[in-house]
Order: structure tokens, then C-alpha cells, then sequence
């Protein structure tokens, strides 16, 4: 996949869970999120490390995993947070 792809894939996954909280779907929508974003981190990663590009740390599998599922929770929970909040300002 291409840095291209995967910065867009990587988008759209924020702007739909943004666009659910907005209309007020579950919150499993929201872990799905996470989910995904947990994939692509973990894909983006593994295609760095096959390129051998520079700066890429082939270290601890566990660390990776603990931060990618730190940030990725965090980085979902405030988007489907950010969307409720719109919608209440909008008064949707």
C-alpha cells in the first residue's frame, strides 16, 4: 500500500468516526475505529521496516502494539467525542 493510501485510509477512518458521533450511532462504531486504526498502524509500520527505510526501529513487537493501541483509542475516542459535541452545538 502506499503512503498515499494509507495516509488517506488512515483519514477517512477519523472523519467516520467524527460523522458517527455526529449522528449519534453506538459506540462499537467507534471500537471499530479503533480497530482499524490499530491495522493500519501495525500495516504502515511492517511496510516501513521491508523498505528499509532509515530511522525505522525494529525493536519490541509488544511496545509497538501497547503505543498503536494507546494512540489509536485516543485518537478515536476524541474524534467520536469531538463529533457529539458538534452535534449538540449544532442542536442535531
Amino acid at each position: 500500500m502506499s503512503e498515499r493510501t494509507h495516509g488517506a485510509l488512515v483519514y477517512l477512518t477519523i472523519l467516520s468516526t467524527i460523522i458517527a458521533g455526529i449522528a449519534h450511532l453506538p459506540w462499537w462504531l467507534a471500537a471499530a475505529g479503533v480497530c482499524l486504526l490499530i491495522a493500519l498502524s501495525l500495516q504502515g509500520r511492517q511496510s516501513a521496516i521491508s523498505r528499509g527505510e532509515p530511522g525505522v526501529l525494529i525493536g519490541s513487537e509488544t511496545a509497538h502494539l501497547l503505543a498503536a493501541t494507546l494512540n489509536g483509542t485516543t485518537i478515536v475516542a476524541a474524534a467520536f467525542g469531538f463529533g457529539r459535541v458538534t452535534a449538540w452545538a449544532w442542536g442535531v
